[in-house]
Order: C-alpha cells, then structure tokens, then sequence
C-alpha cells in the first residue's frame, strides 16, 4: 500500500514540531520497510520516488520551523498550507504532456489550475467575470486560443486536456516558451500578485515532485574528497566500494542508489546516456537532469545537474566532486544537451 496519499491529507500543524517529526521518520521508515520487500523494479522506483517526495516534504516542513523560530509565524503557516495544496496524481501527465508540446514548465499548468478552480473541484467552475472551465478561459480568448488536447476533434473548455492543453498553447504564444514567463502569466491574468502567486505555487509543486532531483544529488556525496576518477573504472562492487568511478559509471551508481534503473553498468557511457530521459531546454534545467560536456570527444563528460549552476560528477582531477559550469572551464565544454531521466 503507497503511503504516499497520506502526505495529502495529513494536518501540517505548527504547534506540534515533536509530533511532526515522529510523523515524518515514521512514515519514511514504512516507506523504507516496504522497498526492502519489493522485487519489482517498477515497484521500487514507484516506491523509492515516493519516499523521496515524504522527504520533499520534511524538508519544507523544517524550512517552515525556521521561518516560524524567528517570529515569523505567518509566513511559515503560509509556506505550509502551499504543501498542502498538491495536485492530483491524475492531472500530472496531463500537465507535462501539455508543457512538453508547448516548451513550458508543467509546474506553472498545475499552479494555474490550483489557483483558478482549486484543481477542478470549485463549485460552477464560472468565475462573476464570465471566465468558464478547468483554467477558467473568456470564451474569447478560448475561441482564439483553445486547442483540441484529446484528440476527440472537439475543442471543449470543459473537458479537462482542452483546458489545459489550451492554458499551455495561450502561455506560449504570450511568452512562456521564450523566457518571457512573467509576461504570459501577466496576460492569463492581469495581476502582479497574481503573478507572484503563480510562481511562488509552482516552485512548491517543483520541490515536492523532485524525486530524483535532491535525492540522486545528494547520494553521492559521502564520495567527494574520498573517490579518484579511473577511466573505465566503477562497474563492479570492488571500485564502487573504493570510491573508484569514471564519469558516466558514478551517474549510474547514483540513479540507482534511488531506485532508477539506467541500464548495465557493465556498458553503460555516455553514449548509452545520452539516448536516455527526454531533452531538456537550459532554461527549464532542474537538480537531478543530466548534464554533458564536449570533453576528448562530443558528449565525452557527464554528471548531474546540482542547481545553481553547479554539476556532481566524477572528474578526472578531483574524483567526484561538486563542479561549476557557470564559468570557466564546464561552462566552456557544456554542449547544450540536458537528458531528465523519468
């Protein structure tokens, strides 16, 4: 059984920080027990991804607690109830089938749909201004903007890929798709505030549905400053245990450290990774999306994208190590291509 719909309905309260806490280690040791079982694969990463969405929100429950330790009570009540509005699991392919056709972020999509009909449960879903359906359109703008998302021949405000597939064709066209997000959100709905909220939703969503995002940059690093990079080396226990990888073999060792399966380790390259996941624009780069670099040859160095502008990976000066492709060096043999592994 996925604990997982717990973390919708659990009660984010404050006022009980003891509580909270046996709650969450609780839950991640049910979630834990239950990965040891499994033998299926598909089942250990469903698990594993649901483990590491628990851990998404511990993470934000403690950055609420700091908040609220510096007598900022309602700014860490705020941070929390964002939490609790999470979107429905069956919406989530909709959105990121939408935002891939369109070149935005599937998290916006979701933050609109909360923000408009609370994920299509509002009562009417007919806003007093006229606005009508899951995204809640001006027929005007529907009629110009509106999209057939399910392929049924009907373009239809109410039926929910329609809605949302038509949401990311009006983001697009006004600006999401080229670095102007802003400017579409400001034409979806001509408020400043409106804006902010928006995007400050959205960066909840992308935080707690970052399940290799934190997890596969982090795992790996009890190596740095206790590994060396041999090429060829890592695909077999002996080096793994000695801290002995090359680029390409510690990516695997760390994918599947959270239950993600990139293939042999015995074959795998760059070559094999780069054929993995879907691209990626820079501009939508997340913690946890491969990065490549034209080293020796194109695509000749991998790692993993750690946020602001930094890498994890196996170097051939340092062993694994935290790297900066901001500047310098990475910055100049980044080639462009971005993999996200799903």
């Amino acid at each position: 059984m996925f604990l997982l719909l717990t973390l919708f309905s659990f009660d984010h309260a404050i006022a009980s920080n003891y509580d909270q806490k046996v709650y969450y280690d609780q839950q991640i040791k049910e979630l834990e027990k239950e990965i040891d079982q499994v033998d299926s694969r598909n089942e250990l990463i469903k698990l594993t991804r649901n483990k590491n969405e628990l851990l998404a929100y511990k993470r934000a429950y403690h950055k609420a607690l700091e908040l609220s330790s510096n007598e900022n009570t309602p700014i860490a009540r705020m941070y929390l109830n964002q939490m609790d509005n999470m979107p429905p699991a069956e919406y989530i392919k909709i959105y990121q089938d939408a935002a891939d056709q369109y070149n935005i972020d599937w998290t916006i999509l979701a933050a609109i749909h909360e923000k408009e009909t609370s994920f299509s449960t509002h009562k009417t879903m007919i806003s007093s201004a006229g606005a009508v359906g899951h995204m809640q359109f001006m027929p005007g703008t529907f009629d110009f903007y509106g999209v057939d998302g399910n392929g049924d021949g009907i373009i239809d405000p109410w039926n929910i890929y329609d809605a949302i597939y038509s949401a990311a064709n009006y983001l697009s066209a006004t600006g999401a798709s080229y670095n102007k997000l802003n400017d579409a959100l400001f034409a979806y709905n001509r408020s400043r505030t409106y804006v902010n909220d928006i995007i400050k939703q959205a960066n909840v969503f992308k935080e707690a549905y970052s399940y290799n995002n934190v997890d596969v940059v982090d795992v790996g690093k009890k190596f740095i400053g206790n590994s060396v990079y041999v090429f060829g080396g890592g695909r077999n226990e002996n080096d793994i245990n000695k801290g002995v990888f090359d680029c390409s073999s510690y990516v695997h060792w760390a994918f599947d450290q959270v239950g993600i399966d990139l293939g042999s380790r015995s074959t795998t390259t760059t070559d094999t990774l780069k054929h993995l996941g879907k691209e990626v624009d820079l501009k939508n780069i997340q913690p946890g999306d491969l990065v490549f670099f034209d080293t020796y040859k194109k695509d000749g160095h991998v790692g993993i994208y750690a946020g602001n502008g930094q890498f994890i990976g196996s170097q051939t000066s340092t062993g694994v190590d935290i790297a900066d492709m901001s500047s310098g060096y990475w910055k100049e043999k980044f080639n462009g291509r971005i993999k996200r592994i799903n």
